[in-house]
């Protein structure tokens, strides 16, 4: 199974321009206290 994913669209357009990982709330939280931690 992959992981879930969300499509970027174009607004002007609709078309899809990009397909990017989606992120748990979890993996935000990770993220930034990471972040933080490396400045």
């Amino acid at each position: 199974m992959s992981p879930p994913t969300l499509d970027v669209l174009n607004p002007a357009t609709a078309e899809v321009v990009a397909t990017v990982p989606a992120a748990s709330a979890a993996d935000v939280d990770a993220a930034v206290t990471r972040a933080t931690a490396a400045q």
